[in-house]
């Protein structure tokens, strides 16, 4: 139930993007390397 009116779509995406990079991180160097590309899908919004 909304009742004050406002989406979660834009967050929910945001989520699935980081869900999807998560399962395609495997092999990634290192947790920092992991971090960086989560703040380059913000950039790319």
């Amino acid at each position: 139930m909304n009742l004050n009116g406002l989406s979660t779509g834009p967050l929910e995406g945001i989520n699935n993007k980081i869900r999807a990079l998560h399962k395609m991180a495997y092999g990634f160097r290192d947790v920092e390397f992991f971090k960086l590309k989560i703040m380059a899908l913000h950039e790319t919004n």
